[in-house]
């Protein structure tokens, strides 16, 4: 089965992140062996956006709406809503930023 392994032995199927395998990685930061610079100052409300620039050419960005943050103070993981309805844990990687809602 295709899949990432942590440190702690949890196991991610690449087929749950569905296209965000492409774009976001799992974010190391506060981890043993981590980068504690990575993610380290991204920050998120409830109501943000999440956008995930694409690194490949003809494949176009994806917005969602953060609709729960797992980390303290904003910090990630977050659960986004994207706008065909799925739902996702994000471990935000280099690609994504986060905006103000629309009309802000």
């Amino acid at each position: 089965m295709p899949g990432l392994s942590g440190s702690a032995g949890v196991t991610v199927d690449n087929r749950d992140l569905g296209f965000l395998t492409d774009y976001c990685v799992l974010c190391t930061a506060g981890r043993p062996g981590g980068d504690e610079s990575e993610g380290a100052g991204m920050r998120a409300s409830v109501g943000d956006i999440l956008h995930v620039h694409s690194r490949t050419v003809g494949v176009s960005a994806k917005r969602g709406e953060i609709i729960e943050i797992r980390g303290s103070e904003g910090a990630p993981p977050y659960v986004v809503r994207f706008a065909d309805g799925h739902e996702s844990l994000v471990f935000p990687g280099p690609e994504c930023v986060i905006e103000p809602p629309s009309g802000e």
